[in-house]
């Protein structure tokens, strides 16, 4: 059997995820990769993880997140890339008034998902949290506080 590691998050096997922590314990769960499959893949993590950094309510119990596969192997394409035999692993996909359509209203948009090729492993990662406050009794105006990353594979051996 190939495996694949994925430094300190995953290691991609043809038929397992398993998923460790970069911490000294070498933790390690075994996952079945199974369409629907879901379990708890923030577990470890604290209540408001980005709290000191963010003043935003979408990091409140991210250890509750359901991750779960999202359909078999598929292909997927991205900035000219092809992958084939793709596994999403979707973690959450919320969006409250996104697209910003009421100003005065309060948004919010979080969205996390992981893309695994097998026999390469890790080739794609969304990671999207934001809160927008419209701010209406307060100075300032509105504003917005969060961070959106993509990262994706530009080569392999």
């Amino acid at each position: 059997m190939k495996i694949l590691a994925v430094p300190c998050f995953f290691v991609l096997a043809i038929t397992t995820l398993i998923m460790t922590s970069c911490d000294e314990k070498e933790e390690f769960t075994h996952l079945p990769i199974k369409d629907g499959f879901s379990w708890k893949g923030n577990r470890y993590l604290p209540n408001d993880p980005y709290g000191p950094l963010y003043n935003f309510s979408n990091d409140d119990n991210m250890g509750d997140w359901d991750f779960y596969y999202n359909g078999g192997p598929a292909s997927f394409t991205y900035r000219g890339n092809n992958y084939s035999n793709v596994y999403s692993v979707e973690h959450i996909d919320e969006a409250f008034n996104v697209p910003i359509t009421s100003p005065t209203s309060y948004a919010a948009r979080t969205k996390s998902v992981d893309k695994f090729s097998k026999g390469i492993g890790l080739v794609y990662r969304e990671f999207e949290i934001w809160e927008y406050q419209p701010n209406t009794g307060g100075s300032g105006g509105p504003y917005k506080t969060g961070f959106g990353i993509t990262m994706w594979m530009i080569d392999h051996n």
